[in-house]
């Protein structure tokens, strides 16, 4: 594909008023990099960026001041919209998969039992206590607990709020942090 969709440039382009293909090019980038649909995005961002602009919404509600034709201001919500979908998403498998926790993160026991039958990691396997490390560093990056829960701070960042209370009601997140 040379560029974005027709219905891209439209959304980013007219909804959102970006003023150059080529930040409608980037909006487009950065959606296929978050795993974002890009109309569903203009859509959304739009709206957003009109409610604040009639005062709908506020500068408390989305973190910072957005407006129509300024880059940044999309940037800013896609991260916020990928930020909220990666914590919605996880929070839904905590609620609903009984003893959920760092155990279901862990890749198959072939990759730390099976070396590697070619290339440049011919023999190779990954440690157990590789993948624990990584899963750590990665559960820090997404403000999750060593369990892979988000914690009450990543929660309310987001937006999630009511999802908070919800878990502390269910014991899966403790009231006290």
């Amino acid at each position: 594909m040379e560029g974005p969709e027709y219905e891209t440039i439209a959304l980013f382009g007219g909804n959102c008023v970006l003023k150059t293909i080529e930040e409608v090019a980037y909006a487009n980038y950065l959606c296929d990099e978050l795993g974002i649909d890009t109309i569903s995005a203009g859509v959304v961002i739009g709206w957003v960026i009109e409610c604040f602009q009639t005062g709908i919404l506020t500068h408390d509600d989305i973190g910072r001041a957005i407006d129509f034709s300024d880059l940044d201001s999309v940037v800013y919500l896609l991260n916020k919209i990928s930020g909220r979908i990666w914590q919605l998403t996880r929070a839904f498998s905590v609620r609903e998969i009984n003893g959920f926790g760092r155990h279901l993160d862990f890749p198959p026991a072939r990759l730390t039992e099976e070396p590697i039958a070619d290339g440049p990691n011919q023999g190779h396997v990954l440690s157990k206590e590789d993948i624990h490390n990584l899963l750590t560093w990665y559960y820090t990056a997404r403000g999750w607990n060593e369990n892979g829960i988000p914690t009450r701070e990543t929660l309310i960042s987001a937006g999630l709020a009511e999802v908070v209370e919800a878990f502390e009601k269910r014991g899966l997140l403790k009231a006290d942090g």
